[in-house]
């Protein structure tokens, strides 16, 4: 296979509405039992990953957007970063920020709230990024993101980005899908990450990447130009 490995968001990409297909489970048995490596690189926090589908299918996880390595099999976690300063989710909070979580590093909200996290962010002279993930957005620090996450965990596994084949749906998997050898997204993507595609399934999510699988596992894949 030219592309060894597959790195995949999660819901929306590889889940729908939180749930995994049979067949998707189907597709990944069958492409780790050929040889290949899968990686999930997704925004959820590590304390959610105990409630993803089929965790035990991934060789890594990259989680909260790329801020932390996960590995499945030993729960190991390596954070990649500065984690935040407790005054971020307790200011936030106090100013009327809608549904605040906080992960390892991650702090996560509402894209109605952005105007009260552009302020907290001055308020704390914190130099950290907004990144939007469909209706919210993900807190980080500046260059963290989900190509940064997975170059650390190639720099791990030792293959290149050349053989990873990337598939993603929302504006936060463009940073990944750019950096790995081929950039996907499924069909109902956000027009975003349709731009920063090399290639779009027919099919939505599960269905996209079942579809993609069969085409990486046939060796029909063309390779990407970068030029």
């Amino acid at each position: 296979m030219r592309y060894v490995a597959l790195a995949t968001d999660g819901d929306g990409t590889l889940l729908k509405n939180n749930r995994m297909a049979d067949e998707v489970a189907v597709a990944l048995e069958r492409f780790r039992a050929a040889g290949g490596q899968l990686y999930l690189v997704t925004g959820e926090r590590v304390e959610q990953l105990a409630e993803f589908p089929r965790l035990d299918l991934f060789d890594h996880v990259v989680a909260e957007n790329g801020a932390v390595l996960f590995d499945p099999a030993t729960r190991e976690e390596v954070v990649l970063c500065e984690r935040p300063p407790a005054k971020l989710v307790e200011t936030l909070r106090e100013r009327g920020a809608c549904e605040v979580n906080s992960g390892r590093v991650v702090v996560t909200t509402k894209k109605n709230s952005e105007c009260q996290i552009e302020d907290v962010l001055a308020a704390l002279n914190l130099d950290w990024q907004i990144i939007t993930n469909r209706k919210d957005l993900l807190l980080l620090p500046k260059g963290v993101d989900k190509a940064s996450g997975l170059a650390a965990l190639l720099e791990k596994t030792g293959l290149r980005a050349e053989q990873v084949a990337g598939i993603g749906d929302a504006e936060n998997d463009a940073p990944m899908i750019q950096a790995c050898g081929l950039g996907v997204a499924v069909a109902d993507s956000v027009p975003q990450l349709k731009a920063h595609a090399q290639l779009i399934t027919d099919g939505g999510a599960g269905e996209g990447i079942v579809e993609l699988i069969g085409r990486m596992m046939r060796d029909e894949l063309p390779r990407a130009d970068r030029s």
